[in-house]
């Protein structure tokens, strides 16, 4: 069936908005389900980068591969990341900033689905757990996109909540 556009950002009646409180785990699809390529650019978030990766090592969804770039931190970016080289698929550290490296990263990945992680960002715990099983379970679905919470540099909420951190099917 052909798509239009305004069928892209849809909520089916019975995807609760709050199902990240109320859903229960896969655990058996956390070990043994499609591989997640995960892409994480990063530029100039020494404050940030360290817990972002924490978050994505700590998914409670475990068939993941890191990809990571630095687009030319002139901060501690790129020493921080590789603390964590052990976890990388495959890392890169570029000497030039050019405004942002997904699109390379993205030409890059194996996995089945390709989450797009920024380096200021946290995920919760099961958040590829919840979006996997529903891409698994929804094959017409493309995007798979989940609500999130912006927060200060001191971790409190803002009065705005945005709709992002896609996962999305390899084509």
């Amino acid at each position: 069936p052909t798509r239009r556009s305004s069928d892209l950002l849809t909520k089916e009646q019975d995807i609760s908005l709050d199902l990240f409180h109320t859903h229960e785990i896969d655990r058996d699809l956390c070990e043994k389900g499609p591989l997640v390529s995960v892409i994480l650019p990063c530029y100039n978030h020494e404050k940030y980068v360290a817990r972002a990766i924490e978050s994505v090592i700590n998914q409670s969804y475990k068939n993941i591969e890191i990809l990571v770039a630095d687009d030319g931190s002139t901060d501690r970016t790129p020493e921080i990341m590789k603390r964590y080289s052990e976890y990388f698929a495959k890392e890169w550290y570029f000497e030039e900033n050019i405004g942002g490296r997904g699109r390379f990263l993205g030409q890059q990945v194996k996995g089945k689905y390709i989450a797009l992680m920024h380096s200021d960002d946290i995920w919760e715990e099961d958040k590829l757990a919840i979006q996997v099983e529903y891409m698994e379970k929804h094959e017409e679905c493309g995007v798979c996109l989940t609500w999130s919470d912006c927060v200060n540099d001191e971790g409190f909420a803002q009065e705005w909540t945005t709709l992002t951190q896609s996962l999305h099917v390899r084509q």
